[in-house]
């Protein structure tokens, strides 16, 4: 959790070899026992903002309000 651009996704594309190291070191704690990533892909659908908050579901004032 942090900034835009602080550098969360490079280190996690670090620990993935998604990126070519140039020098230093990663290590994973327990990396035997495996982990699970999955990359966020921002996106937006046809539509209002209204339409790409709610993602069909009905308009509720009082949540939003």
């Amino acid at each position: 959790m942090g900034k835009i651009g602080s550098g969360k996704t490079l280190l996690l594309d670090g620990i993935l070899a998604e990126i070519t190291k140039t020098s230093g070191i990663i290590a994973v704690n327990d990396d035997h026992k495996g982990f699970g990533y999955v990359k966020q892909n921002p996106w937006l659908q046809r539509g209002t903002i209204r339409d790409n908050i709610l993602f069909g579901k009905p308009y509720d004032h009082n949540k939003y309000k």
